[in-house]
């Protein structure tokens, strides 16, 4: 007979009647004819369940959601699943639905939702966490990580990331700051990085996914003049939660200069990084890509979180301008942008500065350690 019958052995002791069923899998079949068929199944069985909760709307961006795709990429032995609420759920599903499981709940009852998913690990990239969702979590004997995150529940996860805070603002060993834990997403694997030129022929604008405050349009508007007068391309670069697009657009159609190029698509940053001498940016996740990439950048900051991100100073290759401030802060994108395309000694220390950065190995880094919680046995 090409069968056997896995059971209890007290079923055995006892000589109850043994059931002839088989051991059923959540989802699909397997039928073990060989030896590699037996592996299959194994892996299958040790297999452990990843749930991502994560956040996108036009008030926090995309980045959170980027982030925990590209972990999610580094994945080959483990089920993933995405959760978010309902106000996240089409910027979500856009960006991650089309690739993995999506469970859309209520904010209200959301950690109730997620327990019943019985994942083994729940990884949280939604800001500040609270004690009692983590604890929750924990005494349903699930592992949690969490990013990004100076709440109560960051002290008592078993792994916090707070790799845009080069300073320690919490208690806790479990904790883990500054740029050391940054990592790239999957589409800078195979970039080139900057070499130096003396000439700055290209400019890149990017405010993250949403930009909240417009300053893609007031940048820009800003910079035409002088980028006019030197024959400097602008590449500007947006969004899925970008909500200005039209107005931008017109913009750019409006502008007597020609020379804007306008980008909506994702996955392309790393190829118009290659191409661009400087860049005007944010104050997020995107100035660890600029300092890899080589690329000496002035950064604004778009509200009062963005401003304890303390990585992009002129040590890294930064010209930081702090918070926006009206009409202040374009006039000082101006001079910025002037300063960077006409000293070139001066854009040449930032260069330098930056090109001892590789942030490259750093996502397997973070992921083996996260890994670690649910490889133990």
């Amino acid at each position: 007979v090409k069968a056997f019958v896995i059971c209890k052995v007290q079923s055995l002791i006892d000589k109850r009647d043994i059931k002839w069923l088989p051991y059923v899998l959540e989802k699909g079949r397997l039928e073990i004819k060989d030896y590699h068929d037996w592996w299959v199944c194994e892996k299958l069985l040790k297999r452990k369940r990843i749930v991502f909760r994560v956040i996108g709307n036009k008030e926090v961006g995309m980045g959170h959601i980027y982030r925990a795709l590209t972990l999610a990429h580094e994945n080959t032995d483990h089920e993933v699943i995405f959760v978010c609420d309902k106000e996240s759920h089409l910027v979500v599903d856009k960006i991650a639905g089309h690739e993995y499981l999506l469970e859309v709940f209520e904010e209200v009852g959301i950690v109730d939702a997620i327990i019943g998913l019985t994942p083994d690990l729940v990884v949280n990239d939604i800001l500040d966490t609270k004690k009692e969702y983590v604890e929750k979590l924990q005494s349903n004997n699930i592992k949690v990580v969490n990013f990004e995150d100076l709440g109560p529940g960051a002290t008592i996860a078993d792994i916090t990331f707070n790799e845009l805070f080069d300073e320690v603002l919490l208690k806790g060993s479990n904790i883990r700051w500054g740029n050391q834990y940054s990592f790239l997403r999957y589409e800078f694997d195979g970039a080139q990085k900057q070499t130096f030129l003396p000439e700055v022929k290209n400019i890149l604008i990017t405010f993250g996914g949403s930009d909240v405050s417009g300053l893609t349009k007031k940048t820009l508007e800003a910079i035409i003049p002088f980028c006019a007068e030197n024959d400097i391309n602008i590449h500007v670069v947006v969004g899925s939660g970008f909500t200005q697009r039209i107005d931008l657009a017109r913009a750019i159609k409006d502008a007597e200069y020609k020379n804007i190029h306008l980008v909506s698509r994702t996955g392309v940053m790393s190829s118009i990084m290659e191409k661009v001498q400087i860049a005007i940016s944010s104050n997020g996740r995107t100035v660890y890509e600029l300092a890899h990439m080589n690329i000496p950048s002035i950064i604004i900051a778009q509200h009062e979180r963005e401003r304890t991100h303390l990585f992009s100073q002129e040590e890294n290759g930064f010209f930081n301008l702090g918070i926006y401030e009206e009409k202040k802060t374009e006039q000082l994108v101006v001079e910025g942008v002037r300063k960077l395309c006409t000293d070139h000694d001066y854009r040449r220390k930032l260069f330098m500065a930056m090109d001892r950065f590789d942030f490259l190995p750093n996502k397997k880094i973070v992921f083996k350690e996260i890994l670690g919680l649910i490889n133990e046995e």
